[in-house]
């Protein structure tokens, strides 16, 4: 569903969230990191928009996409970022949402150019989180699968959890060797003639429970992906990069001087992966920071889980 959003503050009423908390303390990142044509794009727009004659082509098409963390009903990508950037930059642009629920990123490999088919984005914003094999999904999601031994290798690597993935989410072989040749991502080009750019999103903290305690061992890999593997490789096939972890370590130690499983579950579901409102508003202030909108974000204890 394409959604053209206006600049309506009342989207992001939370009744849960209080007026006594204090913002959070400045987050240092580098804001618009390797989206150069997206900037360009923006400023070209807006000067249209103040010129009055801003038409639809010259709207900057702004595209979600990833797994369950990005999917429509999520509040930071449906209502807060849209509406904030549009009260910030003005009604210039055009936001849709392809996220797959239930989806890790890896096997959107299947899917990926049906999934953008239609969408002509300028920018893709895309959730990824870390896991041992999370470079394999990465670099071909995003560069493209260019010959069927790199995939194979790729494939060989990660089995048994390629195969039990390809069952659980109905996939046939095909579906990946019909993309070898086909460019990834960030090598699309739109309508325009630009390509498409891209900004990864990391991963946030998660919270262990008494059934499954793997959420720790995500712990291991995110900080290695998110603090060494993504800023390096995103910066060198010229993806814009979001830190999300340090934002949420600096927040559970604000809150509750820890990390521990159960202060990281104030943001999270019970699953111990998808989030509450808190987590959503966090998501949102961090992202809006990187396009430079400072959004005051206020948590309260009424927003945990009852």
């Amino acid at each position: 569903m394409k959604l053209t959003v206006t600049a309506a503050l009342a989207v992001l009423a939370f009744a849960v969230f209080g007026q006594n908390s204090s913002p959070l303390p400045g987050y240092s990142l580098s804001p618009w990191q390797n989206l150069d044509c997206t900037k360009a794009l923006l400023e070209k727009a807006r000067q249209k928009l103040k010129d009055g004659t801003l038409t639809p082509k010259d709207r900057v098409r702004i595209v979600f996409y990833g797994q369950s963390l990005a999917a429509k009903d999520n509040a930071w990508a449906a209502k807060i970022f849209p509406a904030e950037m549009t009260r910030k930059y003005g009604d210039i642009f055009t936001f849709e949402n392809k996220a797959r629920g239930g989806w890790v990123a890896g096997w959107l490999l299947a899917t990926y150019l049906e999934d953008l088919a239609g969408t002509d984005p300028d920018l893709v914003i895309i959730h990824d989180y870390p896991s041992p094999k999370r470079e394999y999904y990465a670099c071909l999601l995003f560069g493209g699968i260019k010959t069927k031994a790199e995939f194979d290798e790729w494939y060989n690597t990660i089995k048994p959890e390629a195969e039990a993935n390809v069952k659980r989410y109905k996939l046939k072989k095909e579906n990946f060797d019909n993309k070898l040749g086909k460019p990834g991502i960030r090598n699309m080009t739109n309508s325009r003639g630009s390509r498409v750019e891209v900004l990864l999103l990391g991963d946030h903290y998660r919270n262990a429970t008494g059934k499954d305690v793997k959420y720790d061992k995500f712990d291991k890999y995110g900080d290695e992906n998110s603090f060494q593997f993504y800023p390096k490789w995103a910066k060198e096939q010229q993806l814009g990069y979001l830190d999300l972890r340090s934002l949420w370590k600096q927040v559970l130690l604000k809150e509750y001087g820890n990390m521990s499983s159960e202060s990281r579950a104030h943001y999270l579901r019970p699953d111990g992966e998808h989030l509450i409102n808190a987590g959503q508003l966090l998501w949102a202030y961090c992202v809006l920071r990187y396009f430079d909108i400072d959004y005051d974000y206020h948590e309260t204890k009424a927003a945990a889980p009852k």
